[in-house]
């Protein structure tokens, strides 16, 4: 129940609204470009900074930067386990992947993996 004593504001209206949700959301077009940058392996801190330089109205904070690469790693994953990403990046960049499992309970015992180029600079020089 709610008692209402007067109807009056106490305080002033915030002059900043950061740290606000509804304030700090992004756009689509923002969300993006933070999934983009992730993707290129680029810190939160840079991809903060590169979308408040392209939105000055932008207000948002890290942690809505955390989110939002949060989020796009769960649809990333779509019900798959960590291994099981792995195992899928692995085979979509051709990574030349060698894997042992346990028979008993079938999981990994030990896993190696290298990169194409790596397999032929180990060649040029061995």
């Amino acid at each position: 129940m709610l008692l209402v004593v007067c109807g009056v504001q106490n305080h002033l209206a915030s002059e900043h609204l950061e740290g606000h949700s509804f304030a700090s959301k992004l756009s689509e077009k923002d969300k993006r470009l933070v999934v983009d940058m992730s993707m290129s392996l680029i810190r939160p801190r840079d991809i903060l900074h590169t979308s408040k330089q392209r939105n000055k109205l932008n207000i948002s904070t890290m942690r809505t930067v955390y989110n939002v690469r949060k989020k796009f790693k769960v649809v990333e994953y779509v019900g798959r386990s960590q291994m099981q990403q792995l195992m899928n990046k692995l085979s979509e960049h051709t990574y030349i992947e060698v894997h042992r499992n346990c028979p008993d309970t079938d999981t990994v015992k030990d896993i190696l993996w290298a990169h194409p180029a790596s397999i032929d600079l180990l060649h040029a020089f061995f």
